[in-house]
């Protein structure tokens, strides 16, 4: 990370909130109360007269009122920035995410998130990736983009992260990056954070509740909550390790292996202080929900809703599926997430799980790859057939689908030949790459879709990829908590579901 000229390093462990013990300081004591606002922290200013040998008018003007001074937050304040579900509450939508500041100068602060938010591991199986080809900075350059509206992201300065050594062992740490939103560095984690009790943190109610990995500790404790380790982005003893904080403060050297899903992940990122204090103090006009639903058409037959001016997280309405359990009043239009953008197309996949198929029907299980398997050819011909019109398939992309490997156990399958299909699953790698978390991944399947048999948990649904699994005759998928499982299931499983994806032309 670049040097910050004149960087306030006072980092007063009483100022600082991870659980500080003493009692007498007015901050920590607000900080702890969870304050709403940061003027609940930044003490009243006072303006000193500075002397003139100017004489002073006669009259002073009235009309022209006297500026009232704006505080700016400081070093261990609290300020708010980004929605991002955290109380394991999904019907009261997302919360507002709490950032501390560990570091500013007089343009900057470097900012880390108060809690623990969601856990994953940091790069698939044993890869050696450092940082900037990780699996997990992907995760955090989506997570900028889905849980900070246009006008946060003013804020936000995008920085450049340096690639630097572990002290202890000589590992590459790659190439220098530029990001939005980044792991702290162990020389960071000791430069800011300069005791283990303030490097304590704690999971959100979503993270430790819903994350099928979430890892506490019943002996680290901070403000009586239990504590978990989270990772740093510095490698660790090997290259197929990460440094970590551990869930006493301690720093982990040696680190963790970066395919443990039960690592916490804090992001960090510096926000540009003009901005914040002229969007915090300057109301910005309200900023429309990120979903919207384009009505669809009367009848199947009819011109497709417009498509014009999508965004990733929107949804719309495109053709048409059985949904409701009810055939006799016709097939339902489908909804879909718009979940990439590039150029003049989007990817988007089904909202919900449409149907409950095996990935492979073939009498030979021996070896099964989404080239050769039947659900391929369902999608492309059963599929796309009856659930479009012919102008609507007219916008559906043919596009190179690719033979992405299993990231854990590659080795021990195959993966058959790229493909150009309209319709088709994502592998293990897209369903990472384009959704920020488990939470995003969980899915519902549609009525139709449980009365043929949809396995069901607590409202998720197990979901095929088309990665292979464990060995040729598995299929990877994602669970009902929305873990990628890259161990998979039989192919010929009949309880597992489908969410169709496809690349749609905007013109």
């Amino acid at each position: 990370m670049k040097k910050v000229c004149g960087l306030a390093l006072i980092v007063v462990t009483t100022i600082l909130l991870f659980g500080c013990s003493s009692t007498d300081s007015k901050k920590t004591s607000e900080i702890n109360e969870y304050p709403t606002s940061i003027l609940d922290l930044v003490p009243t200013s006072s303006i000193e007269a500075t002397e003139t040998t100017q004489k002073t008018p006669d009259v002073i003007p009235t009309d022209v009122p006297t500026p009232t001074p704006v505080p700016y937050p400081e070093v261990g304040d609290i300020i708010k920035l980004g929605k991002y579900e955290q109380d394991f509450d999904f019907d009261n939508g997302k919360e507002e995410i709490e950032w501390i500041i560990i570091a500013k100068d007089e343009t900057e602060a470097l900012v880390l998130s108060r809690y623990v938010l969601f856990y994953g591991e940091f790069q698939s199986g044993l890869s050696a990736k450092p940082w900037e080809n990780s699996a997990m900075r992907e995760r955090l350059s989506i997570f900028y983009e889905q849980s900070l509206s246009s006008v946060e992201k003013e804020v936000v300065s995008r920085s450049s992260i340096t690639a630097t050594k572990n002290p202890r062992y000589n590992v590459s740490p790659g190439k220098d990056t530029i990001d939005d939103v980044f792991l702290l560095s162990i020389d960071e984690v000791n430069e800011y954070l300069v005791s283990e009790e303030i490097r304590k943190c704690v999971p959100t109610e979503y993270a430790k509740e819903y994350c099928w990995s979430a890892y506490t500790s019943d002996i680290s404790m901070l403000n009586g909550k239990a504590t978990c380790w989270w990772w740093l982005r510095t490698p660790g003893k090997k290259d197929t390790s990460i440094a970590t904080v551990s869930d006493d403060g301690s720093v982990n050297y040696e680190g963790a292996g970066k395919g443990n899903y039960s690592g916490g992940v804090r992001p960090a990122m510096r926000i540009l202080l003009d901005a914040y204090i002229e969007m915090t103090y300057s109301p910005a006009t309200p900023v429309p929900e990120a979903t919207q639903i384009l009505e669809p058409t009367s009848t199947p037959e009819m011109t497709p809703s417009p498509i014009d001016g999508l965004e990733i997280g929107d949804v719309i309405r495109f053709g048409y599926y059985e949904q409701d359990n009810n055939e006799s009043n016709g097939k339902e239009p489908i909804e879909w997430t718009i979940i990439a953008k590039e150029d003049n197309k989007v990817l988007m996949i089904s909202k919900y799980a449409l149907d409950c198929l095996p990935y492979d029907n073939s009498s030979s299980l021996s070896v099964s790859t989404w080239q050769t398997c039947s659900l391929r050819k369902w999608l492309n011909g059963t599929f796309l057939d009856s659930s479009f019109s012919e102008e609507e398939k007219e916008i559906i992309v043919k596009t190179k689908v690719t033979a992405d490997r299993n990231p854990s156990y590659g080795s021990f399958t195959t993966s058959g030949s790229d493909t150009n299909d309209k319709v088709f699953l994502l592998s293990s790698k897209e369903a990472t790459k384009y959704f920020s978390s488990d939470y995003e991944r969980i899915c519902a399947g549609t009525p139709y879709c449980l009365a043929k048999g949809a396995y069901l948990v607590n409202g998720g649904v197990w979901w095929w990829l088309r990665t292979p699994g464990y060995d040729s005759s598995r299929a990877s998928g994602v669970s009902e908590k929305g873990f990628i499982d890259d161990s998979g299931y039989d192919v010929d499983r009949t309880d597992n579901v489908i969410r169709p994806a496809m690349w749609i032309s905007l013109g």
